[in-house]
């Protein structure tokens, strides 16, 4: 096995557009000591030809090119962590890229605090407009360690700013330490950040850089933009109880409220996915997913004891009509909620 810092690692589903794109981030990159690791899951394009040349196309670079059948996120990341030579693991999406001295603003980082995880900010991109992903969550260069580490896991549960996993750098050890998650090729949400709590859970500190390192492409193509998700309420359930057991661990207060309430959000989301006939369902379709939703324990016994307000207040409304089996009613107001889809994102408007 090498000495080598950084295993970069792509996962590739029909990534054929920006592909090279994204390589040649990394053949920009100030600081050289990485391996690339493409993990192809399963795609149908021409991704596969694409890998086949890129060692030959940019000779310069350490990649690696792993096959998949097609088990989406999680299980294509898991998979090139196993290839993974390197100290950290980064994670890189193929139509993202990173800026050109990341890899250099890591490095200096890991030499300077020996930190479990080193975290970032992003920009989002379109074309030549950009704009920060998040604020910054500390505006001066920060370590967390004992109760500051604590409490930063606390906040990854009371917010989404630490969902994804390409703002952060990993060291290996801690994820291979971590439990890990099998037969959950079904999530289609939020599996990044249930991927990350058990290394999270593991690690014992971490680093924030106020710097934007990450370019994240603002993709209307992408797995985020699909449709209709069918799985949507089961990866509710999944995340409800993932959440769940590391809000006790963390002794997270307020606990139950916020991971309630996160929890009806993600069922909210999962019906108003029924706007404009989503998905081409027939009515008797729709009512049985709703039914199964009304009909689930977990649901029903959130809903009752939850007493605060949700992202959506057509949402809430929509939960109250399932709760009470008033399915037509939710329907009804699920496909007309103008709010769902189609809001104007500035970033890309010419």
């Amino acid at each position: 096995m090498t000495n080598i810092l950084f295993s970069i690692i792509i996962p590739a589903y029909n990534a054929e557009k920006y592909l090279n794109e994204c390589i040649e981030s990394l053949l920009h990159q100030t600081y050289k000591d990485f391996e690339i690791i493409i993990v192809d899951d399963g795609s149908t394009d021409s991704t596969p030809q694409i890998c086949n040349n890129l060692k030959q196309l940019y000779s310069s670079l350490k990649i690696k090119v792993i096959r998949q059948a097609n088990q989406r996120q999680v299980a294509a990341r898991m998979n090139g962590i196993d290839h993974a030579e390197g100290e950290y693991c980064i994670f890189l999406d193929a139509d993202d890229k990173l800026v050109n001295t990341a890899l250099v603003e890591i490095h200096k980082a890991i030499e300077k605090y020996k930190a479990d995880i080193i975290i970032y900010n992003g920009d989002r991109f379109c074309e030549d407009k950009k704009v920060a992903f998040w604020p910054h969550y500390r505006e001066t260069e920060t370590f967390f360690e004992g109760k500051d580490y604590l409490e930063l896991k606390r906040d990854t549960l009371r917010s989404n700013r630490f969902n994804n996993v390409w703002n952060k750098a990993y060291k290996r050890e801690v994820i291979v330490n971590s439990n890990r998650f099998t037969d959950v090729s079904f999530m289609t949400i939020e599996e990044d950040y249930m991927m990350q709590l058990p290394w999270l859970d593991t690690a014992n500190n971490a680093v924030y850089l106020p710097r934007n390192l990450y370019l994240y492409r603002f993709n209307t193509e992408s797995i985020t933009f699909q449709k209709f998700d069918r799985y949507k309420f089961k990866s509710a359930l999944y995340l409800f109880d993932v959440e769940s057991q590391y809000a006790n661990k963390w002794t997270l207060q307020n606990g139950d409220f916020i991971i309630d309430q996160k929890f009806l959000n993600r069922v909210s989301a999962s019906v108003k996915q029924f706007y404009n006939n989503s998905g081409g369902f027939t009515f008797t379709q729709k009512r049985k997913y709703l039914q199964s939703i009304s009909e689930n324990s977990t649901f029903r016994t959130v809903y009752k004891k939850f007493k605060g307000k949700l992202n959506s207040k057509v949402g809430q409304i929509i939960l109250f009509f399932i709760y009470h089996k008033f399915l037509c009613v939710a329907l009804f107001l699920a496909e007309h909620d103008p709010k769902v889809h189609g809001t104007k994102v500035e970033l890309c408007v010419k």
